[in-house]
């Protein structure tokens, strides 16, 4: 799980460097990291369409 973990922290910190926030409850977040890692989420397109909406918005 260390690897998924890192991976969303590689997320949000990309995110945040860019100027969006990723707001995800701790279950929306193991949901979409399964997900992805499941094969449910497995192009670019998806995920990011996923991560798009209410749950990410401009932090400045």
């Amino acid at each position: 799980m260390a690897n998924k973990r890192l991976a969303l922290a590689a997320t949000i910190a990309f995110l945040d460097i860019n100027g969006f926030r990723l707001t995800l409850s701790n279950d929306e977040a193991y949901d979409f990291v399964i997900a992805v890692t499941v094969g449910e989420m497995n192009d670019v397109a998806t995920i990011s369409n996923a991560l798009r909406g209410p749950r990410l918005r401009t932090a400045r």
